[in-house]
């Protein structure tokens, strides 16, 4: 990842959470972004941490694999998401509406005014952590990605999986990896 990428993810957060703090009457500040070569399970990741005197660090971790795999999603799906987080644990500790520690009705709300789709959980989905993967489409049309284990269940063993959202996987696309 070139630096002028890392400019612009810095950018689109920090653009993303004034649109947020403005919308919500928020305060949210994230003190701290992360970008890990390590991060292979996921997206991106927002987090906390309260200190002793009750002060809130907020921050976001975004995975190099994933941003060099999949930008656009990065920038149109996981920052708003994440982003969202950022804020909504922000007025649960500031106890204010919408105020989520999750991905509950508070959240949500936020992330859709993002421009993130809450329904999506592409983010947790896909993994890039070795190994083959395949690609697989949801009832729900979504893409999944399986790894080898998932993938044999299917074939093999003729079993039913669903994704987080319940949607049974019905379609094999191809082999990615």
């Amino acid at each position: 990842m070139d630096g002028k990428i890392k400019a612009r993810i810095e950018q689109l957060v920090y653009d993303t959470l004034g649109k947020g703090n403005a919308q919500f009457g928020s305060s949210a500040v994230i003190n701290r972004i992360y970008f890990q070569s390590n991060m292979t399970n996921t997206y991106g990741k927002a987090g906390f941490v309260r200190d002793g005197d009750g002060r809130l660090t907020l921050y976001l971790r975004f995975s190099v694999p994933y941003i060099d795999h999949d930008l656009d999603h990065i920038i149109n799906d996981t920052i708003p998401h994440e982003v969202a987080h950022i804020i909504a644990v922000w007025l649960k500790f500031n106890k204010k509406r919408f105020g989520d520690l999750g991905h509950g009705a508070g959240w949500q709300t936020i992330a859709k005014a993002l421009g993130a789709d809450p329904t999506q959980q592409k983010h947790s989905d896909k993994r890039l952590n070795g190994g083959a993967r395949y690609e697989y489409e949801t009832e729900a049309g979504n893409t999944l990605y399986l790894s080898q284990d998932e993938h044999d269940k299917i074939q093999k063993d003729y079993k039913v999986l669903r994704d987080k959202q319940g949607n049974r996987i019905t379609k094999f696309i191809k082999q990615v990896k």
